[in-house]
């Protein structure tokens, strides 16, 4: 999660305003400072991802990147 979470293409310039729940929401902690933050994933049909960070910060995850972190939540939630 933490290699696809470094290539989110973000946009400071971009206001979203998602109607829906988000799809999956993880907390990742960087462990060299033990600070925490918390991202808020929607996944598109066409296997890409908006995400949402906890300083209301949007960026897009495309191609492999989206599909690979939608099919961690999938097998997730099969469990």
């Amino acid at each position: 999660i933490e290699d696809i979470i470094a290539d989110v293409k973000w946009d400071k310039t971009v206001s979203v305003d998602k109607g829906s729940k988000e799809d999956a929401v993880f907390w990742f902690i960087d462990q060299d400072n033990k600070e925490g933050q918390k991202y808020k994933v929607w996944f598109n049909e066409t296997g890409s991802a908006d995400v949402q960070d906890g300083k209301q910060v949007w960026g897009v995850l495309e191609g492999k990147d989206g599909e690979t972190l939608s099919s961690i939540f999938k097998l997730n939630d099969q469990k």
